[in-house]
C-alpha cells in the first residue's frame, strides 16, 4: 500500500487503513471460515451438480455440499450446518416438495428450487410450505449467486 500511495492508491485511504491494521491487534477484520456459508446442492442430475459445482468453485463465501437425492440431503442436514439448500423439484423417490417438508421439519433455513418445470399449482404449494425463491433452469451463473446471495441475507 505504501509503495503505491499517491500513484495507485488515495493516500487518505492509504492512511485509514493502515491505521485499521495498526489497531486491529487481535486481527478481528480478517476473513475467517466462520463467515462462510454452506449452501447445500440436491439434484440428481450430474450436468446440473457440476454446474453448480463450478459456479460456487470461485465463490470464496460459499462452501458447497451436493446430494443426488431427498434421503442423502436430509441426512446431510441432519449431520451439519447447512445455511441454504438449494433443491431440484423433480427427482426420484423424494420429489422436491416431499424433501422440503422434511427439511422445514429439521429447522426453518431457506430453500430454493431449481427446476425446469414451473408449473403455478406446484409453485402455490412451494410457497404455503415455505420454499424461499426459485430459479429455473437453464440457469446463468450470476443469476444463481444473486439468488443465493439474497436468500442469505434477507432481513425482512
Amino acid at each position: 500500500m505504501l509503495a503505491g500511495k499517491g500513484t495507485q492508491f488515495d493516500p487518505r485511504i492509504v492512511e485509514i487503513m493502515l491505521k485499521m491494521v495498526d489497531e486491529d491487534t487481535e486481527y478481528r477484520m480478517r476473513q475467517s471460515d466462520d463467515q462462510q456459508k454452506t449452501v447445500l446442492a440436491v439434484d440428481d442430475e450430474e450436468i446440473s451438480v457440476e454446474l453448480i459445482k463450478n459456479i460456487f468453485d470461485t465463490q470464496p463465501a460459499y462452501r458447497l455440499l451436493t446430494a443426488s437425492g431427498g434421503e442423502e440431503a436430509i441426512q446431510l442436514l441432519q449431520d451439519g450446518s447447512v445455511d441454504l439448500v438449494l433443491l431440484d423439484l423433480e427427482m426420484p423417490g423424494m420429489n422436491g416438495l416431499e424433501v422440503l417438508k422434511h427439511i422445514k421439519e429439521i429447522r426453518d433455513m431457506p430453500v430454493m428450487f431449481l427446476t425446469a418445470a414451473k408449473n403455478l399449482a406446484t409453485m402455490e404449494k412451494a410457497r404455503k410450505l415455505g420454499v424461499e425463491d426459485y430459479i429455473t433452469k437453464p440457469f446463468m451463473p450470476q443469476i444463481l449467486l444473486e439468488t443465493v446471495y439474497g436468500a442469505l441475507n434477507w432481513e425482512g
